[in-house]
């Protein structure tokens, strides 16, 4: 009698096994049928986009070449001279690139000195605590640090004290070059506490 009830049991544990096993296999059939219905639309609806804006932009370069062919025409000296005047570079925009370039090698002076002044706290060490602070403050002229706050929180109070007092602690910072003199610089940076 115990023979016949283990045997049913393992026929009925059997089948209820095989209908469960094809019934995902079945369901996982149709939903990567789905998804390849979906991305086969997606992609006609790219092309179809594509076309539209290459007609448009076509439409638009026909309208500005015919535009351009008529000034040509009738002033061809001015032309030639606005050519000439749109090549040649402006004084501006090198004296603001070079400008632009000394003030992204002060920040990245900022930046490391930070960097190099930041200490992992041991006991958030031995506590595994690892984040994110994002640290705000001001700079200006010629290295005083004011307006020093955490614009976002790591979640673990010890992290942010660290970075606060990174911050304020900096008594080597960089000078600011001359030409930002009358700027205040407001600085945002991510000090990041990682255990490796």
């Amino acid at each position: 009698m115990r023979k016949n009830t283990f045997l049913y049991t393992a026929i009925i544990s059997a089948g209820l096994h095989g209908l469960l096993l094809f019934a995902s296999s079945t369901q996982s059939k149709e939903d990567s049928a789905n998804l390849h219905y979906s991305k086969n639309q997606s992609q006609r609806i790219q092309v179809k986009r594509i076309v539209k804006i290459k007609n448009s932009l076509e439409q638009k370069v026909e309208e500005k070449v015919v535009k351009k062919a008529k000034k040509v025409v009738s002033k061809k000296r001015k032309v030639v001279k606005e050519h000439s005047l749109e090549n040649a570079p402006n004084p501006k925009k090198v004296v603001n690139s070079g400008q632009e370039t000394q003030k992204a090698r002060y920040l990245k002076r900022v930046r490391d000195e930070i960097l190099a002044r930041k200490r992992y706290p041991k006991i958030a060490k031995m506590l595994k605590k690892q984040g994110v602070v994002d640290i705000y403050f001001e700079v200006s002229y010629p290295k005083n640090l004011s307006n020093i706050r955490i614009k976002k929180g790591s979640g673990h109070a010890i992290l942010d004290k660290s970075a606060l007092e990174t911050i304020e602690d900096l008594n080597e910072l960089p000078e600011m070059p001359d030409f930002l003199k009358s700027e205040v610089l407001k600085i945002a940076i991510p000090i990041k506490y990682e255990l490796l």
